[in-house]
């Protein structure tokens, strides 16, 4: 089976985009964490060592996890193999596509982008052993492309100007503009951790005889499967007052900045908010999302977090189908 196949390894979630030589489209996504597998089913193989990936990893332990955001923009880079051999998994689950596939296209999403980076990953990835569902993968990858992590998806947008908020990072970018106007290093990660040391939360879960304070990839992966409930607590009261706050404090606040660059550049100055963020500020305030960013001259889109992805499959005049894998 031939495909085309993107992915964006996103520090909170992976998100995926393939398409195949007989037209499917499959994309997903899931928890952005791998471990050397102990003792469960159905793990995945690179060059003989198996491993866990997405949301089992926190079955087994998340204090254990391996995440990107340990090693900054290496992290990125590093075990993307077994990534890799996570998202064929996901693939095999949605779709009959065999043991032998030959990946024509392999597009990565990247926060940098620079010319050693596309030989980075082509090295890491040449000759790797793959084996999924206890039986090897015969895989081929004939090209392997780099692409800039939010500013790719103003190739396919009427917006001049798009901020991805990340769980790491919260990244600004303004089309025709070469890198990033705007890298904060303060993504929905620390949104979240104030969700958790709200004194109302706190207050909740004292409340509880024998309950603690969950760790944050665990509310991460809650509200990742649409729940907002953890630890017996309703958190959507709390996500309806601290969310909106945050994004104006923090995504929101880049907007002047990268409003007077495209203003220089004679652009328009309409935002496009994407990013697993984004996502979270939807959860937060349901139908008051829209107005809520219209009121700030922002657009949201159907599937924030899948963005990136789903622009380097319409910039293969492929239409994207519904996104599957939770928020």
């Amino acid at each position: 089976m031939k495909l085309d196949l993107a992915i964006d390894r996103g520090n909170g979630s992976v998100k995926w985009f393939a398409h195949l030589e007989d037209g499917r489209n499959y994309c997903g996504k899931f928890a952005s964490m791998i471990l050397q597998n102990r003792g469960k089913a159905d793990p995945i193989s690179v060059d003989g060592v198996e491993w866990l990936y997405g949301a089992t990893v926190g079955s087994v332990g998340l204090d254990l996890a391996i995440r990107p955001s340990e090693s900054g923009a290496q992290g990125k880079v590093d075990h993307f193999p077994v990534v890799l051999a996570g998202v064929l998994q996901e693939l095999m689950k949605l779709g009959n596509v065999g043991h032998e596939l030959e990946i024509e296209n392999l597009s990565i999403v990247s926060p940098v982008c620079n010319p050693t980076l596309k030989a980075t990953y082509e090295t890491a990835l040449k000759g790797r052993k793959f084996a999924l569902k206890g039986k090897q993968l015969k895989l081929k990858i004939k090209s392997v492309e780099v692409f800039p992590e939010a500013s790719i998806v103003l190739k396919k947008s009427s917006a001049d100007i798009v901020v991805d908020v990340g769980y790491g990072t919260v990244l600004g970018s303004v089309r025709g503009v070469d890198g990033y106007s705007a890298l904060l290093e303060n993504g929905s990660e620390r949104l979240l951790t104030k969700v958790l040391n709200h004194p109302k939360f706190v207050a909740s879960i004292d409340a509880q005889e024998g309950k603690s304070v969950p760790q944050v990839e665990l509310l991460a992966l809650t509200l990742a499967k649409g729940a907002t409930s953890i630890r017996g607590v309703d958190l959507l009261p709390l996500l309806s007052e601290i969310v909106p706050q945050w994004f104006d404090e923090n995504a929101i606040a880049l907007l002047p900045k990268l409003r007077r660059i495209a203003k220089e550049e004679g652009l328009s100055r309409g935002c496009l908010l994407i990013g697993g963020g984004v996502e979270l500020l939807k959860l937060a305030l349901g139908d008051s999302a829209v107005p809520w960013a219209t009121a700030r001259g922002c657009i949201l889109t159907e599937t924030s977090d899948f963005a990136s992805v789903q622009t380097l499959g319409e910039l293969w005049a492929v239409k994207s189908p519904v996104a599957v894998g939770g928020r």
